[in-house]
Parts: C-alpha cells; structure tokens; sequence
C-alpha cells in the first residue's frame, strides 16, 4: 500500500508536464530550473566532501546526522537513514566521507546526477547557455566522482561508450589511422591517470570477489532471483520482498534487491519487468532525431535514461523521489517533444 500510493501520488506529475509544457519556451524555462536543482545539490555535495579536509569525520557526520538529515527527511525517515547509512568509505585503509548532499545515500544521489548530466549537456547545446551553465554541469561530475558511487561510475563510462557509438553512425565520422592511434594512447593515460587515484581504486573494487560489499550484493542478487522464481509471472506483491528477506522485517525497513530489476522481477514478476522495460523502449523509439535543435535535448534526454538503466542494476533508487520525479520528467518532456513536431507537421 505505501509503494503504491508512492506511484499514485507522483505519476499525475507526468501528466502534468505532458500538459503544461506545449511551448518551447516552457520547455525552456522549466528545464533550465530542473537543472539548476542539479547545480545547487552538486554544490553542496563538493563542499561537503571538501569540508572533511578541514574538519574531524566525526563533527561532519553528527553534523550531518543530527542537523541535516533529521531535517530534511523527517524524524521518522531520517532514524532510519542514520541506522542504515552508507555515508563513508574506506580506501586503502582511509576513511572518506562520501558526497550525499541533500539525499539519504550516496548511491541515490549519484543517480540522480546520473539523470541530470548527459540532459544538461544536451540542453546546455540546445539552449546556447553561457560558460557558467557548462561550469555548472562539471560541478555535477566532480560531485558524482566524489560520492565513490561504483554504479555511476559505471553509468557514466557506458553512457559515454554508447554515446561516442551513436556519434559515429548518426554522424558517419571517420577517423585516419593516426587519429585513432592517438585517441587510444591519450585514452590509456587518461585512464591509467584515473585507476592510480582513489576513485579509481574504488572503481576496480567493483570487480574484487574479496570486496565485502561484493558479496554481500551477490548474496541478496541471489536471495531476490530465487524469490523471484518462486512467483515468477506476478512476483510476491508491490513492497513485500523485504518480509521474504526478514520475516520480522518493519514497513520501514530499507531492505531491497539492490538492482532495480530484480526488485520489480520479485515484486511485480515477468509482468512488471516487461511493462518497465516497455516504457523506456517506447521513448526511445519516440526519439527521431531530425538534424535539428531539439535533437541535442533528445540525444540527453536518451543519453540520459542510459546511464539511469545502467545504474539501477546496482542500485534500487526510484523509490527516492528526487530520482522519480527526475524519470518522470524526461519520460514526459520525450513525448513533449513528439507532440510539438507533430504539430509543426
């Protein structure tokens, strides 16, 4: 019951969007304010990874969990979060504290900038924003680097893989020999660069069997399959696989699969699955690019449901919602798009 009216209450806001945004310049307006929210999340996630090089982990963390936290999602919530928090890591026997700025976790607000970034970018083209709009978006990237989120690592690395990929068969680019020798080599320093830094480290923790983390996510990846089989063409009910993990498990309980599609594979079955993943296959189908403006919104807004899809097989963050409200606002701004070209027609 509580998921679903999550859904009930939020869903008319796609509505809302495919209704009210039939202009350009709305599309405009509320998009640069959508992305400014992103700008102003970043800001505060940089200086609060910054600020633990100044201060003692300890008055960051009660800072955050008794002023902020408890603040901002509430007592209820917010005890949750505090019991249940995922807010430092340790690399290379040091402790960091992860950049989570307004949200409960870091996981979740590096998918939320995951949702943000690649539509930032394609608006920043769209629009023809200033320098300090495009400074705005690399603030987002520090922010994502600095939550040592694996999943939006992940995210932005197969976002980018498949956008490079787009642009040479949209565009029919062609490289000489050299060109592609000397991408290769500034890719390898690049990347050798990036694996030698402390992100990096966190980054290849992702493939360690060792990883404690690791296991523990293969373990509920497993538990969530098998419950899965169990039911396979309903699954066990919207919001009852935490009882199936923990029979004495509370209505609060954060426990879930931690991938978005076993989650709805457990819960909703073969059923739920198919009906997700049809959603996203109707907006891409949805958008053409026609070698015009709007196509630089459209390759971000598909650019970014990408990164969105990639990290939620380590994730499950569309009950946050920042994040669903972020979905819901590209799904709909998609069909915003086709409406006005087919009225232009």
């Amino acid at each position: 019951v509580r998921k679903s009216l999550f859904f009930a209450s939020l869903i008319p806001f796609y509505f809302f969007v495919v209704y009210f945004l039939n202009t350009e310049e709305k599309i405009k307006k509320i998009s640069k304010w959508f992305i400014y929210g992103g700008f102003l999340a970043s800001f505060v996630g940089v200086v609060q990874f910054l600020s633990q090089f100044f201060f003692s982990l300890d008055k960051i963390y009660n800072f955050w969990a008794y002023k902020v936290a408890l603040f901002f999602y509430g007592q209820n919530f917010g005890s949750v979060v505090i019991q249940n928090q995922s807010w430092f890591v340790n690399i290379a026997g040091k402790d960091f504290f992860r950049a989570i700025s307004f949200f409960p976790d870091p996981h979740t607000f590096a998918l939320y900038l995951g949702i943000l970034i690649p539509f930032s970018f394609g608006f920043y083209f769209y629009h023809k924003k200033s320098k300090l709009f495009l400074a705005g978006i690399f603030l987002m990237l520090f922010a994502l680097l600095f939550t040592f989120s694996r999943g939006g690592y992940l995210g932005l690395f197969v976002s980018l893989f498949f956008f490079f990929a787009f642009l040479l068969k949209h565009f029919k680019i062609r490289f000489s020999k050299g060109q592609i020798v000397g991408f290769l080599i500034v890719f390898v320093i690049l990347s050798f660069g990036f694996l030698n830094t402390v992100f990096g480290e966190r980054f290849l923790s992702s493939f360690s069997f060792a990883d404690t983390s690791n296991q523990g996510r293969l373990y509920i990846w497993k538990t969530a399959f098998l419950i899965f089989l169990e039911n396979p063409v309903f699954g066990v009910g919207l919001g009852a696989l935490p009882v199936f993990f923990d029979p004495l498990a509370s209505i609060k309980s954060p426990i879930n699969a931690h991938n978005t599609y076993l989650d709805i594979l457990s819960e909703l079955g073969l059923v739920g699955l198919l009906l997700f993943v049809f959603v996203f296959l109707s907006v891409f189908k949805s958008l053409k690019l026609k070698n015009e403006k709007e196509d630089f919104l459209k390759i971000g807004i598909a650019f970014s449901l990408v990164w969105f899809l990639t990290h939620s097989f380590f994730e499950t963050s569309i009950f946050s919602v920042p994040v669903f409200i972020s979905l819901l606002f590209l799904l709909a701004l998609s069909v915003v798009l086709k409406n006005i070209e087919q009225k232009m027609l």
